[in-house]
């Protein structure tokens, strides 16, 4: 590791990455041995190494994120299947002991999401049941899904499908999907695994037609 004038903590592989991009741009540039010049020189290389850094945290981050989302969900639902909770509080207090770090405001946005309603004095589930044919209504709606490491998929649909989809999917049970969050043309698709995510491909490629699909490169 190494730092870098912004205080940023790099490692050596992203600074000599960066340090060989500096050396060739500096060979291609007239020779200039001024300190206001080498200092220059030294403050943007430290700026392009901590802006490199930054966007790779940034998007490791985001898709820790997504990810616990995702699985809180799944959690949510499999709660309100298993048992009765008559509260957000309730709720709260189960996710924690499912190792969940929830709070109420969390859970209630993901109950509004998931489309949970309370009856009476309980939360219950929507109807899990999915017509043989439900599929049918949506194949025109996926476009692209694509990997983004070995456990989320981004799927693009076309505008305001996106929920219509993530519904389908997750009244599937696929036994690969963790579960699903939803925008308005995009879905998040977490799976625990590489094996499961290439399962998940293979279904998409053969529920969708005209997807396009993407495998992210393995390092």
């Amino acid at each position: 590791m190494r730092s870098t004038a912004f205080g940023e903590r790099v490692s050596w592989r992203e600074a000599w990455h960066v340090e060989a991009r500096e050396r060739a741009l500096i060979a291609k540039s007239p020779r200039c041995a001024t300190p206001a010049v080498d200092s220059m020189r030294i403050f943007m290389h430290d700026w392009r190494v901590f802006m490199h850094a930054t966007e790779r945290r940034f998007f490791v981050s985001m898709s820790a994120e997504i990810h616990q989302s995702v699985s809180r969900r799944a959690a949510i639902l499999r709660i309100l299947r298993e048992s009765t909770v008559r509260s957000q509080d309730e709720l709260v207090k189960a996710l924690r002991k499912h190792g969940f770090d929830a709070t109420q405001s969390s859970v209630s946005r993901d109950l509004r999401e998931l489309g949970v309603a309370k009856v009476g004095d309980h939360y219950v589930v929507p109807d899990d049941a999915l017509a043989a044919n439900h599929f049918e209504a949506i194949t025109n709606f996926v476009l692209d899904a694509r990997t983004a490491g070995p456990s989320l998929t981004v799927v693009k649909t076309t505008t305001a499908t996106a929920q219509s989809v993530a519904v389908a999917i997750d009244k599937s049970n696929w036994p690969e999907v963790v579960g699903t969050i939803s925008g308005d043309d995009t879905i998040f698709i977490a799976t625990a695994n590489e094996r499961d995510q290439r399962r998940l491909m293979q279904r998409l490629r053969e529920i969708f037609p005209n997807v396009n699909t993407r495998l992210a490169e393995r390092r």
